[in-house]
């Protein structure tokens, strides 16, 4: 079990807070499509660094 002393979800009284393998079950459960906010956090890093690796290849 994976569990992370600086989770990065705000809802800080959530019992899965801190428990990666519990809140990734329980977003990713059947009849559920949330995303984790890990999964959220990194989808927009990797669409940020995207955006800036097409701006720059535009500029050449």
């Amino acid at each position: 079990m994976k569990e992370r002393k600086e989770c990065p979800c705000k809802r800080v009284h959530c019992q899965r807070h801190g428990d990666c393998e519990a809140c990734w079950d329980h977003h990713h459960a059947p009849g559920k499509k949330m995303l984790t906010t890990c999964e959220r956090l990194r989808a927009k890093e990797e669409k940020k660094r995207a955006k800036e690796e097409k701006k720059e290849g535009k500029k050449k």
